[in-house]
């Protein structure tokens, strides 16, 4: 994922894994930083070519996860992005060592 402020599509520099608590056709949910101040993301899914889609944040609390109080921010997709020329490279991005699913 990566935030998505006053409309500009974010660079590949701005994507993070994240582990994804659940997916649907309407939005998922994922466990994130208390510093999220954002109220739209862009969220890449599968493999290159990923699927570019935007989200609004819906809904944040705190859940356990592990022994530790963790936000978990939910979202609901808004729309496909269909700019093909939108592919940022995403295979730079760190992927956390303890992170099994991913969004």
């Amino acid at each position: 994922i990566a935030p998505y402020y006053d409309g500009k599509l974010p660079d590949a520099e701005e994507f993070s894994r994240v582990l994804c608590i659940d997916l649907s056709s309407s939005g998922f949910s994922f466990l994130g930083d208390e510093s999220a101040d954002f109220e739209y993301v862009i969220v890449a899914l599968g493999n290159s070519p990923s699927l570019f889609l935007s989200a609004e944040v819906v809904r944040r609390s705190i859940v356990p996860y592990e022994g530790q109080n963790r936000l978990r921010i939910g979202c609901r997709f808004v729309a496909r992005l269909m700019d093909t020329e939108y592919q940022p490279r995403l295979t730079e991005v760190p992927r956390p060592a303890r992170l099994t699913r991913e969004a």
